[in-house]
């Protein structure tokens, strides 16, 4: 039996399966989990287009289209774009230089948290990760998040 490993924190028994994915109920990273392969029909499209490579589920922060980084966990690779899948449930396709190492982010990237969770992000500063804690610039505030609720700009 598969169990899945998050890649954030390391736990593999807290994890709550969904469709494709598992969701680790301590930091809240999304692990895609595999599936089994579904036959097809023999038809050569290789000269058509560009065959996806799987890669193993990986939670990177990835930029989405109003500029903001925010956490994905990275899917199969289609010519020089890589599909993700954020946190919040969005899919999208990134370039390579759109996706940022979750160290590397934590590192170099200044970062907005959603505050109580209400979607309203301001600025804040990472104090832990594990759990993820963050306090809030304009307040002091601080407060326990998961992965999904940050976002982040290099």
């Amino acid at each position: 039996m598969f169990t899945p490993i998050c890649n954030m924190c390391g736990a593999g028994v807290q994890l709550v399966s969904g469709a494709a994915f598992a969701t680790c109920e301590y930091c809240g990273t999304m692990i895609l989990l595999p599936t089994e392969a579904t036959p097809t029909a023999s038809v050569d499209t290789s000269a058509a287009q560009p065959q996806p490579q799987q890669l193993a589920a990986k939670t990177v922060f990835a930029r989405w289209r109003d500029g903001n980084f925010y956490p994905a966990v990275l899917g199969e690779v289609v010519g020089d774009l890589t599909r993700v899948s954020y946190l919040d449930g969005d899919v999208g396709m990134a370039a390579p230089q759109d996706i940022v190492e979750l160290e590397e982010g934590f590192r170099t990237m200044t970062f907005k948290g959603n505050w109580k969770n209400g979607g309203i992000f301001y600025k804040c500063t990472i104090l832990s990760r594990e759990p993820l804690t963050v306090k809030y610039t304009w307040d002091g505030v601080v407060e326990q998040i998961s992965l999904s609720q940050l976002r982040g700009k290099r």
